[in-house]
C-alpha cells in the first residue's frame, strides 16, 4: 500500500514551499470560464489564442515584491477585502483568482437588472476587485457612466483597465473606501443615490451582527426603488465559524453562513433595526460546483459549505 503524500510533499513537488495553504493554485486551469473568455476576447478585444497569456501576465503583474502564497488570506477574504489590511488583500493574486468565474448573468433577476441600467439606473460593484461584474453587465451593451465601483485596495481598479483593455471606454467611477468606516468616502458621496448593488463574495466575510451593520450600511446607500443582489458562500444548515479558527495558515475573523431561513430571518432584522420594508424576490441555495468552481478551490471549506445568491428589493 503507497502512503499518501503530506501537503507539504505535494507542494514541494509543486515546487512551492511546503507551508503552502490549500487554496493557492498557480495555474488558471478550469478558472478561465467560458463566459470570462467570452468578455476577454468580444469585450476587450483579445485574441482567442492570447487570452489565458494575458490573464496570466495581469495576475503575475500584480503580486507584490517578497509576497508568498504562505501570507495569503483565505480566497474569501481576498474577493471583497474589507476586513484586511491592504497589504493582506494585495496578496490574494499570488493564488489562481475566483473573478475568473463569476456568478453574476446566474443571480436571480439578472435581466431584469441589465435592463434597468441600460435605462440609467446607476449600479455599485461593492468589493469590485477589477471590476469584473461591471464589466459584464457593459459587454450587454449597458452605459457605464452610471456604474461606480469601490474596494479598499485601490489598485484593484487600475489593474482592471490593464486586464480589460478599456481605458477609454469605461466610464464608471471608483471609490476607495471601506464601508464600514463611519466616515466612508463611499457613504458620503454616493448616500440615497445607488439604484442597484452588486456584491459578490462579500458579506459572508462577516459575522451575523456585522452582516447586519455591513447591509444596513448598502440601504443608506440605495434610492427608494433600489435593489441589493449578490452571491457569497452559504452553508447547510446555517452556521457561524466562530474567530480565530486557522483555516490553512491563516487566523480568520467570525464569519457566519447563511442558508435561506437565517437570510431571510437577518433581513426581518435588518427591517426592524431601519424601518425600511424589503421584499425578498429570491435567495437560492446550490452546490458549489454549480458554480463552475474547481472541485480544489471549495472542498476546504467543508461539505456543508453551498453557494448562496439573492435579490431583495425595496419597497418604496
Amino acid at each position: 500500500m503507497v502512503a499518501a503524500k503530506t501537503n507539504g510533499a505535494a507542494s514541494e513537488e509543486r515546487g512551492i514551499e511546503p507551508s503552502t495553504p490549500a487554496w493557492y493554485k498557480p495555474e488558471l486551469g478550469s478558472r478561465l470560464t467560458p463566459l470570462m473568455r467570452n468578455i476577454l476576447q468580444n469585450y476587450s478585444d483579445i485574441p482567442p489564442e492570447s487570452v489565458e497569456q494575458h490573464v496570466a501576465e495581469v495576475v503575475s503583474s500584480f503580486r507584490t515584491a517578497g509576497a508568498s502564497p504562505t501570507h495569503s488570506p483565505p480566497p474569501e477574504i481576498c474577493t471583497a477585502a474589507l476586513v484586511v489590511d491592504e497589504s493582506a488583500a494585495r496578496t490574494c493574486m499570488e493564488r489562481a483568482p475566483t473573478f475568473l468565474y463569476s456568478q453574476t448573468p446566474l443571480l436571480p433577476g439578472y435581466k431584469a437588472m441589465v435592463e434597468r441600467v441600460r435605462e440609467g439606473a446607476s449600479l455599485l460593484d461593492l468589493g469590485c476587485c477589477f471590476g469584473q461584474d461591471l464589466r459584464i453587465v457593459a459587454a450587454e451593451g449597458a452605459p457605464t457612466q452610471n456604474m461606480v465601483a469601490s474596494d479598499v485596495v485601490g489598485e484593484y481598479w487600475e489593474r482592471g483597465f490593464d486586464l480589460f483593455r478599456d481605458r477609454e471606454k469605461m466610464r464608471g467611477r471608483f471609490i476607495q473606501a471601506d464601508l464600514l468606516d463611519p466616515g466612508s468616502e463611499l457613504a458620503r458621496q454616493m448616500r440615497g443615490k445607488i439604484d442597484i448593488v452588486i456584491a459578490a463574495h462579500f458579506f459572508h466575510l462577516f459575522s451575523w451582527d456585522m452582516q447586519v451593520q455591513a447591509f444596513k450600511k448598502v440601504v443608506e446607500l440605495v434610492t427608494p426603488t433600489g435593489w441589493i443582489m449578490g452571491y457569497q458562500i452559504g452553508a447547510s444548515p446555517a452556521n457561524e465559524m466562530p474567530a480565530g479558527r486557522t483555516v490553512g495558515s491563516s487566523s480568520t475573523n467570525a464569519k457566519f453562513y447563511h442558508d435561506e431561513e437565517s437570510f431571510r430571518r437577518m433581513w426581518r432584522q435588518i427591517e426592524d433595526e431601519t424601518g425600511i420594508k424589503w421584499t425578498i424576490e429570491a435567495v437560492d441555495l446550490c452546490p458549489l460546483a454549480e458554480w463552475r468552481m474547481p472541485k480544489e478551490d471549495f472542498q476546504w471549506m467543508g461539505e456543508d459549505k453551498m453557494g448562496l445568491s439573492f435579490h431583495v428589493s425595496r419597497q418604496s
